[in-house]
């Protein structure tokens, strides 16, 4: 049996819960870390200052694992796609024997 793999809770998916309250959520369900987000209409650290909240998330044993943009301007979704795949190659470098993929753009 493989281990499960680590995950992170995105914040969008509780937007109405605290900060705390979503490291907790993570903590409790085994989570490595949150993302939080600064398009949910409300402010990203509860207003707290960010290293706070990261002393918080630390203390927890989580770790904050992105702060996702509200995008106001157009993206090319081809370069993004590209740029990901681009990513993903990097992060399987040495993994191959057991991945196989395939992309067509």
């Amino acid at each position: 049996m493989h281990p499960m793999q680590p995950i992170g809770i995105n914040h969008v998916t509780a937007p109405n819960l605290s900060v705390d309250v979503l490291f907790d959520l993570a903590k409790d369900l085994g989570a490595v870390g949150v993302e939080l987000r600064n398009d949910l209409g409300r402010d990203i650290f509860d207003r707290r200052l960010p290293q706070d909240v990261g002393q918080e998330a630390q203390r927890r044993g989580l770790k904050i694992l992105a702060i996702a943009p509200d995008i106001q301007t157009p993206v090319d979704p081809t370069a993004m796609l590209v740029g990901s795949m681009d990513h993903i190659a990097h992060g399987l470098a040495g993994h191959t024997d057991r991945v196989r993929t395939t992309a067509t753009l």
